[in-house]
């Protein structure tokens, strides 16, 4: 579930850390699952593709 943070100093680097700190955390197969997970709220925010593709490149699938 998500949660929300509210930050009561804007000191950028401790947040910098303490985001890097929750991400390596998690396991690595969470941190596909929250890279899909922002990806598909990106992609609703947007309406439609994030960018255009510029070549050829590395495709993820997600396996069900």
């Amino acid at each position: 579930m998500a949660k929300l943070i509210l930050h009561t100093e804007a000191n950028l680097d401790a947040i910098t850390e303490r985001r890097l700190q929750e991400n390596f955390s998690l396991s690595p197969k969470e941190r596909m699952k929250k890279a899909y997970l922002l990806m598909a709220i990106s992609a609703k925010l947007k309406n439609g593709v994030l960018k255009e593709p510029q070549g050829l490149g590395v495709i993820l699938k997600k396996r069900k």
